[in-house]
């Protein structure tokens, strides 16, 4: 094996020396500012400041000596800045800490999220859409132990009897360790339709070992087509239930021009100010949307329309 070069062990031993220096700096920083923080002759706002950016920095410090190694092990620096900067908001509240602490426990990480999702019309009166659902999740497993891959989605039925909700495609994968699996096809699972309206896809065997264990440091991707049938006014939820690094949707289908759609995002917490809207052209111009940033809770997506007819109407 060929020695590792100077320059890369002398990079990471300085690297980490700036990691602690930083860490210590941080530290120092919020010793300060709490402490002008009971100091009665620094003006009120002043305090009240001092105290907001001390509270952060603790969370940060904390975040950085518990979880930080952890999460530059999956998604770089880039979740790690959007952790601390996420501190200052509300003072970092119950539900955030508890998020933080529950990610140091986490071992399987959603690296992608990719939906795209395909609407025509069913009918010439143009009152059942034909919804086709294609999406593909990568996924890490940061575990130290192999990782069990198994059978496990959902489509919502059909609103139009005649016209069924079918699940189309169902593969996974992991390159890194050649395994590829078409699970409908090779008959590894079974589609069930649920009393609540969900049709289900259940591995063929409930008591068959897993499809495949993916080694520690491996992707794994799971690749689904599903379609069903809708009314010309709905929505639809998307969600990854896992820590998500990056999420994105893309709308195409000959009945857009007539669509009016809304792409919100609850897990920000909010549903009155939309992702992305529009007219369903102007949408699908947008091409791929990406939604929200880093999430450390997983990631909530939701999709509403309704006849750009209908819309400008209620506009009006």
């Amino acid at each position: 094996m060929a020695p590792t070069p100077k320059r890369n062990v002398w990079w990471r031993r300085h690297s980490q020396a700036r990691y602690w220096a930083t860490i210590l700096l941080f530290a120092a920083a919020a010793v300060a500012l709490l402490t002008v923080r009971s100091d009665p002759s620094v003006p009120a706002q002043a305090r009240n400041l001092a105290e907001a950016v001390g509270d952060a920095l603790v969370v940060a410090v904390v975040v950085a000596l518990a979880v930080e190694p952890r999460l530059l092990r999956y998604f770089g620096e880039e979740i790690a800045t959007q952790t601390f900067w996420s501190s200052f908001y509300s003072r970092a509240p119950d539900p955030y800490r508890k998020a933080i602490r529950e990610l140091a426990g986490e071992d399987q990480f959603c690296v992608a999220a990719a939906w795209n999702i395909k609407m025509e019309w069913a009918d010439s009166q143009k009152a059942i859409l034909r919804l086709t659902v294609d999406y593909v999740i990568n996924r890490e497993n940061r575990g130290s132990k192999p990782h069990g891959l198994t059978a496990g989605i959902m489509m919502y039925e059909s609103a139009f009897p005649g016209r069924d909700a079918d699940i189309k495609k169902y593969e996974m994968l992991c390159p890194q360790s050649c395994f590829y699996a078409d699970l409908l096809h090779d008959g590894l699972v079974r589609k069930e339709h649920s009393p609540d309206g969900r049709l289900l896809v259940r591995p063929a065997d409930d008591h068959a070992p897993p499809y495949f264990e993916v080694p520690s440091d491996q992707r794994y991707t799971q690749v689904v087509q599903l379609e069903t049938y809708v009314a010309a006014s709905g929505h639809l939820p998307l969600a990854v239930t896992t820590p998500t690094l990056q999420t994105t949707i893309q709308l195409t289908g000959t009945a857009l021009p007539d669509l009016y759609l809304s792409v919100l995002n609850p897990a920000e917490g909010s549903i009155t100010d939309a992702v992305a809207q529009g007219t369903g052209s102007a949408m699908a111009a947008k091409g791929v949307i990406q939604i929200g940033d880093v999430f450390i809770t997983g990631q909530a997506v939701l999709l509403l329309w309704r006849s750009a007819e209908a819309a400008s109407a209620n506009v009006a």
